[in-house]
């Protein structure tokens, strides 16, 4: 959050990736108190420590040569593109957590309103307040 009470996803995430963040706090305890399954919780551990297989992990670690994603063609895949800006990422994302363009994408400023959808989930009349 900015000292003028604006919260914006791309400065948290430059924090997380800053190492600014305790490793004592709760994003970083995630993975040991999820009640699921072990390989979930490993998969947790991976994504926070960066250390999914991707082809830019592959490449680092000298077991790979193209750090492109396979599947959009985007130059770099590491775990954000894989888990959040891939083409086939989103549209999952979109399919689990439908949105209502309640954060705009080119500056990450995030905002609140609503949406009324009809029974088949189409859109029929939104608000929102940046």
């Amino acid at each position: 959050m900015t000292t003028s009470g604006s919260f914006f996803v791309k400065s948290t995430y430059e924090k997380l990736r800053e190492g600014l963040w305790n490793s004592k706090e709760s994003i970083w305890q995630l993975p040991w108190k999820f009640q699921g399954l072990q390989r979930v919780r490993f998969f947790i551990w991976l994504t926070l420590k960066e250390q999914l297989l991707t082809n830019a992990e592959k490449t680092r670690r000298g077991i790979g040569m193209n750090i492109a994603c396979g599947i959009c063609g985007h130059d770099y895949e590491n775990v954000l593109h894989v888990l959040r800006d891939c083409i086939a990422a989103k549209d999952i994302w979109n399919q689990l957590i439908p949105t209502d363009g309640s954060v705009r994408s080119e500056d990450a400023f995030a905002t609140a309103g609503g949406l009324l959808c009809d029974q088949n989930g189409e859109w029929i009349i939104g608000f929102n307040r940046y």
